[in-house]
């Protein structure tokens, strides 16, 4: 069990390079010395130009097809989220895209245009240029399709359909523990921006990020920080 749980953390830190690597032992170190009460949580910054991503040729992932799923729909309850947190989403404005292959849910990618409010920790994203970038979250595609088209496929759609709505670019915010995310993002034409790091400690959370503000500190109870993401990114930090 200690060798496989060694080997996982070499392949990891090899895949994150030194300096998310550093950060995700310090995220793994806190959780297990306060037992999950206190987390080091990094993020990545991405801005996506939609008129860049690539074009899938048509024979490939012929199978599946993209379509809006809205409030009360069935497939929302196929996707296993909370009703609840879902609900805050429509209310918040926004839309989100199933990938179906034969009738069956295989991805869904969530985006909103405006403001976003993160529901991991307490912050507030503007996706810019404002009425020219929307926020995506919560893509997701079935493990069994993620060698497929299934995410190009998806991506292609989304990127369409919010081109014809006049959008020019998609911001986002990946895990920087997650490199197989950023790797599909970045395939499609996402480069990253900037970073941000929050401390949380119980209802305390502490965010240091390569945008204004720089350093935040919020309680519950209180606002988190409001952070800017567009392709004019001040750049990544460590």
């Amino acid at each position: 069990m200690r060798y496989a749980w060694n080997t996982h953390l070499f392949f990891t830190l090899r895949q994150l390079g030194w300096c998310d690597g550093v950060w995700f032992l310090l995220s793994e170190l806190v959780g297990r010395l306060s037992g999950g009460r206190a987390q080091i949580i990094k993020y990545h910054l991405l801005v996506q130009p939609l008129n860049d991503m690539p074009h899938i040729p048509p024979y490939r992932g012929a199978a599946l097809h993209v379509r809006e799923v809205e409030e009360g729909d069935p497939l929302l309850e196929a996707m296993g989220r909370n009703p609840q947190s879902m609900r805050r989403r429509f209310q918040q404005g926004a839309h989100c895209l199933a990938l179906l292959k034969h009738g069956d849910l295989v991805g869904y990618l969530w985006w909103q245009g405006g403001a976003y409010e993160e529901d991991e920790v307490r912050c507030l994203f503007l996706p810019q240029p404002e009425g020219r970038a929307v926020w995506d979250f919560d893509v997701f595609i079935c493990p069994s399709q993620r060698l497929s088209a299934s995410f190009a496929k998806l991506w292609q759609e989304a990127g369409r359909r919010l081109r014809e709505r006049g959008f020019t670019h998609t911001c986002s915010r990946i895990s920087a523990f997650n490199p197989a995310s950023l790797s599909a993002h970045r395939h499609l034409g996402a480069h990253v921006v900037g970073s941000r790091i929050f401390m949380v400690f119980g209802g305390l959370e502490v965010s240091v990020g390569s945008q204004t503000p720089r350093w935040y500190v919020s309680r519950p109870g209180t606002p988190g920080p409001h952070i800017k993401v567009g392709p004019l990114g001040d750049g990544p930090v460590g």
